[in-house]
């Protein structure tokens, strides 16, 4: 088995290790072990808000099932104006967040 040496390991964050360690009845290398399995085996998914440059601002607290409904009725009620179908190069289509 490998040997994981830390070197300047800071003291704040060894004594938020060893809280969860003793209440899990673990040595703080066990837990150091338990927590890198799980963040590695088990990965947080990747959400497209996470990623910078996008405008994310715009849209936190937005649903975005109610987003996507609004925008499809709207292509109906753009059809309906004679203005064509969206995506073939008639009309336009305002996003609205």
């Amino acid at each position: 088995m490998a040997i994981l040496s830390i070197k300047n390991f800071p003291d704040d964050l060894y004594h938020k290790l060893r809280a969860p360690a003793k209440r899990q009845h673990r040595s703080v290398t066990q837990e150091v072990i338990q927590l890198l399995s799980e963040l590695l085996e088990n990965p947080k998914p990747l959400s497209v808000l996470d990623l910078k440059g996008l405008g994310k601002e715009h849209w936190k607290g937005i649903d975005p099932a109610k987003r996507v409904a609004r925008e499809r009725a709207s292509w109906g009620l753009m059809a309906d104006l004679g203005r064509g179908p969206v995506g073939r190069g008639h009309g336009h289509l305002q996003l609205l967040p």
